[in-house]
């Protein structure tokens, strides 16, 4: 009995740390340092669309900027991302917000070295590969929203950061799954 209590207080304590260890840095500072959009990305230029509503509106209480990029038959969503924030999710969830599935696959390194955590989401008859990796300055990756977040309580991250979320069609019979 005791341990259970012991490890009951053990979780209240760590769910409540998000609360009391970070404080959000204000809109305005944030938005001073944004250093603006990359160019280009693996090679290739990136060009800029307009942020959907559901984005806009989410950005008005978020610590950063979200941008969406083409490029080719791709689309590249960023994240720029100024200080912890638990509002933070990748691109994946929005889609599962949307009704789509999100399957897990093997995580992947290209050839210039980059790991990538990667996922084929699914709704009806069309389904699409993302990869989705968080960088911050110093070129430390997480692949999963959870994970860059404690690293961020932690002390093990200072931002900025930078989340990269890649989404390219997927034909039925591609073999490449």
């Amino acid at each position: 009995m005791m341990l259970r209590a012991l490890h009951l207080v053990l979780c209240l304590a760590a769910a409540s740390l998000p609360w009391w260890t970070t404080t959000p840095a204000p809109a305005s500072a944030e938005a001073a340092n944004f250093p603006g959009w990359p160019e280009s990305f693996e090679g290739a230029p990136l060009d800029e669309e307009p942020v959907e509503e559901i984005a806009r509106r989410f950005e008005s209480g978020y610590p950063g900027r979200i941008g969406l990029f083409q490029q080719g038959g791709r689309r590249v969503v960023l994240h720029w991302i100024a200080a912890p924030t638990r509002a933070f999710h990748f691109s994946g969830r929005c889609l599962e917000g949307r009704g789509w599935s999100l399957d897990p696959r093997p995580r992947i390194t290209t050839p210039a070295g980059v790991t990538w955590a990667r996922y084929e989401a699914t709704r009806g008859q069309e389904t699409v590969r993302l990869r989705q990796r968080i960088v911050d300055d110093e070129g430390r990756a997480w692949y999963d929203e959870s994970a860059w977040y404690w690293a961020t309580l932690r002390g093990g991250t200072k931002g900025p950061w930078t989340a990269w979320t890649v989404v390219e069609p997927l034909a039925p019979d591609d073999e490449a799954r």
